[in-house]
């Protein structure tokens, strides 16, 4: 009876042992546990680099916005001082010019409202000329 106990007990212990994960299957998870912890920390990593850039893009920002603030108050305190000169663009005419026509385009004396160049078509200055179409409002 104490053999066939002992024979029970051998066949049952090499059963556990047998239906277990091998060495090479222990090493594969240990190393698939390993490389998702260091995706992780990867993965955080970028994440606060991206963070760390756009606080550093906000700062420098701020930096512009209160460097500009500054420059405007100095520019109004000093500006207040001393008088102003009228801005004049360099592509409009003074007021005083008459403005010039352009060589290159016909003149438009002698056309009227509609457009037509025949010069013999008169109208009352305040009449527009019809446009046509449907909605009597625009006519």
């Amino acid at each position: 009876m104490k053999k066939t106990l002992s024979i029970f007990a051998l066949a049952g212990i090499t059963l556990v042992s047998a239906c277990g994960p091998s060495a090479e299957e222990l090493a594969k998870k240990e190393q698939a546990t390993k490389d998702s912890i260091a995706a992780v920390e990867k993965a955080r990593q970028d994440s606060l680099d991206i963070v760390m850039k756009a606080q550093m893009t906000a700062d420098s920002i701020a930096q512009a916005e209160a460097t500009a603030l500054a420059d405007a108050e100095a520019a109004k305190t000093s500006n207040s001082t001393t008088p102003k000169k009228p801005a004049v663009k360099k592509d409009e005419p003074k007021k005083d010019e008459p403005k010039k026509e352009d060589p290159k385009r016909p003149s438009r004396e002698g056309m009227n409202n509609s457009g037509s160049s025949s010069g013999n078509e008169t109208k009352p200055a305040g009449e527009r000329p019809k446009r046509g179409g449907m909605n009597p409002k625009f006519n």
